[in-house]
């Protein structure tokens, strides 16, 4: 277990922070990666990955940007892409429920008729 909470990965050997990226890729990530048959890929591509998968299982860019230590501004100037999954149809439709639920005065019936114009 690393002695401080800011540090993720530890050398093994005395528990404390890497000191430079060499230390750690050389003997263990490059090693891991043949081990598991991955194509090589920086370290810093774990970041990347988590962050993607925040996005992917639905978590708000406010709360991903905090776990990653950035602004929300910061977060979607990297992320942005990822957050247009192919799933626009399901998007267009939840705005669609929304403003026909939420319309003064629609009747279920113009609620219907709404709905259908949008098909």
């Amino acid at each position: 277990m690393p002695k401080d909470s800011q540090t993720i990965f530890a050398a093994p050997t005395h528990e404390e922070p890497w000191a430079d990226d060499k230390r750690f890729r050389n003997p263990f990530w490059v090693p891991m990666l043949k081990a598991l048959g991955i194509r090589y890929r920086p370290p810093n591509h774990m970041r990347h990955t988590y962050a993607t998968m925040l996005l992917m299982a639905g978590a708000t860019p406010a709360y991903a940007a905090k776990q990653m230590g950035h602004s929300v501004e910061m977060f979607l100037n990297v992320y942005s892409k990822w957050l247009d999954d192919g799933q626009g149809d399901i998007e267009q439709a939840k705005l669609e429920s929304f403003i026909g639920q939420n319309s003064p005065g629609t009747t279920k019936k113009n609620k219907d008729h709404i709905s259908l114009c949008f098909k």
